[in-house]
């Protein structure tokens, strides 16, 4: 089971960097202040963690007056369930690929044609569905935690001294905060 699980993930790999390749977009620096449109992708957990995200996407739309859209990643479909209905926040699974790590849901693929002021990717684990968005998303500014299969994205954040989604969080504000952009 093993080997066939590594050889999906070495097939999936290449093809979402031959598929990256294609995509066109408009590389554009954003701070909070000039975000019309957010987009946020996470690793839904659990509840707590779900709360945390959330929380950070109301401050951003009652501070900053962005649209903020969520997807979450959820390990268990059957924890969709538990979820849903809560800030408008979309749920994907493992369900919602093929064997070979293409999408095949439809909240997925509007997701990534979405062209976002800002994406941020706040998942302090590598997980192949939420790189799979952020690899291929047209948003015009990319931010998450640095790390080797993060580099796609505009602005990594490094939390190597403290992995916690709250440092995460608080960083990608901090950043996001000073950028100057002039418009």
């Amino acid at each position: 089971m093993r080997k066939l699980q590594f050889v999906q993930e070495f097939i999936g790999s290449y093809l979402l960097k031959i598929q990256a390749k294609k995509v066109v977009r408009e590389l554009q620096a954003c701070n909070f202040e000039h975000a019309k449109t957010i987009g946020i992708v996470y690793d839904a957990i659990d509840q707590e963690q779900h709360k945390k995200v959330a929380s950070f996407a109301a401050m951003l739309m009652e501070t900053y007056g962005s649209q903020v859209q969520m997807v979450g990643f959820v390990s268990n479909a059957e924890l969709t369930s538990a979820f849903s209905g809560q800030f408008g926040c979309k749920y994907i699974t493992k369900k919602d690929f093929t064997w070979y790590g293409d999408e095949q849901n439809c909240i997925i693929s509007d997701f990534i044609k979405t062209q976002f002021d800002i994406l941020i990717d706040i998942s302090v684990e590598s997980i192949y569905p939420l790189l799979y968005i952020t690899q291929l998303s047209t948003a015009k500014f990319k931010v998450g935690r640095f790390c080797d299969k993060n580099m796609h994205l505009d602005l990594l954040i490094d939390v190597k001294n403290n992995e916690s989604i709250d440092y995460l969080i608080n960083q990608i504000h901090v950043y996001l905060s000073m950028i100057k952009v002039n418009k």
